[in-house]
């Protein structure tokens, strides 16, 4: 679980959506504070380009604004960006419980098919067993070939059954790794 929390790409995702959110908040505030502009402009009088004392002008402006009341709506933008970083961080915690579910079922999984492949194991040798009696008394004639092919085919399919199951703890195995980020994929 700590591996799939820090490494899934959907929890890095989420953060990204709270620091936008938390962004947005930043600069919504920011309507509050008052805006300074400063310009400084160079040139030359007269009809004639001469650059001396007498021609040169300089003018130097400072412009200062401070939105006060502008109908509550940068208080309103503000509370929104606010309520939106809320819902990121929700989402956030959203997704994590969704991992977590992830990953405990990618477990779960794994554990019933390993103990699955102790069962099979067990018909197997069970089967095995059965065809190897019914194999000599088949020799002996004291089995009909019905009962013969009988025992094989359970043995087969004990076999064919482990086969299965070992496959299907191979893909259990595999998305826990997928569930629990433990194998970098490129």
């Amino acid at each position: 679980l700590q591996h799939a929390r820090a490494a899934r790409d959907e929890l890095r995702e989420a953060e990204f959506g709270i620091a936008a959110a938390s962004a947005q908040e930043k600069a919504a505030t920011a309507a509050f504070l008052p805006t300074v502009g400063v310009a400084l402009d160079y040139g030359v009088q007269g009809d004639t380009y001469r650059f001396d004392r007498e021609h040169d002008a300089l003018a130097a402006s400072v412009v200062v604004e401070w939105n006060l009341f502008n109908g509550g709506r940068d208080e309103a933008r503000r509370q929104q960006a606010s309520i939106g970083e809320s819902r990121a961080r929700v989402a956030r915690k959203e997704v994590e419980r969704r991992i977590e579910l992830d990953v405990r079922q990618a477990y779960d999984a794994l554990h019933v098919a390993r103990t699955g492949i102790a069962t099979a194991r067990d018909r197997v040798a069970a089967a095995q067993r059965s065809f190897e009696l019914v194999t000599r008394r088949h020799a002996e004639g004291m089995a009909s070939q019905i009962e013969f092919i009988d025992a094989r085919t359970a043995y087969t399919r004990a076999e064919l059954n482990l086969i299965l199951t070992r496959q299907s703890y191979a893909v259990r195995a595999a998305e826990l790794e997928r569930a629990a980020a433990l194998r970098v994929m490129e």
